[in-house]
């Protein structure tokens, strides 16, 4: 069998720009193993838009919802994250 495939790489900067979490960490990234979610992208992401998490806490699990704006041509032009929300910077912080 034949089939067109590659290794894609994604810088993090660049991915974490794509999803809304600009300047956020990226601990981890799998595919997800459930068998009722296949394709399921996870990741541990670290980020002040995120719930506040003390040492020994379970992580949440969150999908963020996006609002993608696309041109006639079907182009992508703007991708938006609406939740969670964006937090507002306090100054000092």
């Amino acid at each position: 069998m034949e089939r067109h495939g590659a290794i894609i790489k994604v810088d993090i900067k660049t991915l974490l720009k794509m999803l809304g979490f600009k300047d956020g960490i990226i601990h981890n990234i799998k595919i997800n193993d459930e068998i009722w979610q296949p394709g399921i992208l996870e990741m541990v992401l670290e980020h002040p838009d995120l719930p506040l998490v003390r040492d020994g806490d379970y992580l949440q699990k969150i999908t963020p919802v996006y609002l993608m704006r696309q041109g006639e041509n079907g182009v992508i032009i703007e991708i938006q994250r609406t939740h969670p929300q964006k937090q507002e910077v306090r100054e000092g912080e």
